[in-house]
């Protein structure tokens, strides 16, 4: 009775995997041809997502992809519409430090540490000269002697 309900439900799941595979393909297509009706009709702005802008390049007709401006066209609406997904902040990040770019800490941290050994590696470089200067047998208090 066990393997029984659990073929059944592997069956159930099988088939809302399936179903929602195909209501999502359905769900471009008609979306991307009411991208391309729009555009036909003159009346194609951003009010669709991206991904409606791209199937409909990928369902475009050759003939219209080849003679008319629907590449193009599609192509300024889909990035219009991307960029007005991706609205840049006003002001400085909420979260103050944690929502700056890893990157942008990676650099910041990567100057630190090349300032901190520049730095060091002048310091040592000025603590040897004065070694070897002190070491000199003609130093300030005692002048050079020429044989």
């Amino acid at each position: 009775m066990g393997a029984r309900r659990f073929l059944v439900g592997l069956l159930a799941a099988a088939a809302l995997v399936l179903g929602a595979g195909v209501d999502r393909a359905s769900a471009a297509s008609s979306c991307a041809q009411r991208v391309i009706t729009a555009w036909s009709a003159g009346t194609l702005d951003a009010k669709y997502p991206p991904a409606c802008y791209r199937a409909a390049l990928d369902r475009l007709p050759e003939d219209v992809a080849l003679y008319s401006s629907a590449q193009d066209d599609i192509n300024r609406e889909l990035l219009a519409a991307i960029s007005r997904q991706r609205k840049p902040p006003s002001g400085p990040p909420a979260g103050g430090l944690a929502a700056v770019e890893p990157w942008h800490a990676f650099a910041a941290g990567g100057g630190a540490v090349l300032v901190a050994v520049s730095l060091g590696y002048g310091a040592m470089r000025v603590v040897r000269w004065r070694q070897a200067s002190a070491q000199r047998s003609w130093s300030r208090d005692r002048p050079p002697t020429f044989r």
